[in-house]
């Protein structure tokens, strides 16, 4: 939906930053996520639409193979607003063919049962996402039951030495893999403590990416983000914050004030925020870790 702008000067300043976010998104390979592009005749999934709300998913090997607890988190997402999800330990399913279609019945019950409208895969080495593509490939991936895209799992900045190079190369075999499956599929990236550089290399590589502000409260989660969202001045990429609902960061609050207070905290300090690099790190949304933890959170 494009927002309405009163005055000529607005708009014509709109415009030049319009058409300057179209050049760079050009520039990086993106397409506008609201539409559905083409690869010869095959239709690409679009990018997941919604209110924005993501959720990491812990235990899915457990819950995958139980009817019982799939429904129980489409439930927990349906009531809480979540339409997206990111599932951990999809290595322990899609390690064998054999699995791939109680793989595709969980992933179909949420999506058309539940309005999970995006299932994103993690992973963490070139091994994870040879079974993510994999499974991609075979006959239970459909329009119900595919990934929406994969994101990278791999803390860099706490390796000693720092492992960028590392995290480089995971990313090249995903965004790889992405472009040999024939229709749009996102590769996105959990970033805590990145710097400059790296930032200009993760753009080249990534769709969007999700940044830690993992505080007690949401009222400095900003600031804490806001260095790190300034490195991508002039380089465009859409970027989600994390909160985590973990007990030594914003579970207690969360518990109390719940996630709409939450989100409305951080969306006013980022439109109050003037600096430069705004137009170019647009906000999809939040993701949350993680659905064990909420799940307490929010029993009552």
């Amino acid at each position: 939906m494009s927002a309405t702008y009163d005055t000529p000067r607005e708009k014509a300043e709109m415009s030049v930053i319009d058409s300057l976010l179209s050049l760079i998104s050009r520039s990086f390979g993106r397409s506008d996520p609201t539409t559905t592009d083409l690869v010869g005749d095959t239709p690409l999934l679009p990018m997941a639409e919604g209110i924005g709300r993501t959720l990491y998913v812990d235990g899915w090997h457990d819950i995958c193979f139980d009817p019982r607890e799939v429904a129980a988190l489409g439930e927990f997402c349906r009531t809480n607003g979540f339409d997206e999800i990111i599932l951990y330990e999809l290595h322990r399913i899609l390690d064998s063919p054999v699995r791939y279609a109680d793989q595709a019945d969980a992933v179909r019950t949420l999506r058309t049962e539940y309005g999970i409208n995006g299932v994103h895969a993690a992973f963490s080495d070139q091994n994870q996402i040879g079974q993510i593509t994999a499974f991609e490939n075979s006959t239970e991936a459909n329009s119900e039951t595919s990934f929406y895209g994969m994101i990278l799992e791999y803390e860099w900045w706490n390796e000693s030495p720092r492992d960028f190079p590392g995290a480089l190369d995971r990313l090249q075999s995903a965004k790889l893999a992405a472009s040999e499956l024939g229709r749009q599929f996102r590769v996105s990236a959990y970033v805590g403590w990145i710097t400059q550089d790296e930032s200009e290399a993760l753009a080249e590589l990534v769709d969007e990416l999700a940044v830690h502000a993992y505080r007690p409260g949401p009222e400095d989660a900003f600031e804490y983000v806001k260095e790190r969202l300034s490195y991508f001045d002039g380089i465009y990429m859409p970027i989600r914050p994390i909160f985590s609902a973990e007990p030594d960061f914003m579970g207690s609050w969360l518990e109390a004030n719940g996630l709409e207070q939450a989100e409305q905290i951080l969306n006013t300090s980022y439109e109050e925020w003037t600096g430069t690099a705004k137009p170019f790190v647009p906000k999809r949304g939040f993701v949350y870790f993680c659905y064990s933890q909420l799940r307490s959170r929010l029993a009552s």
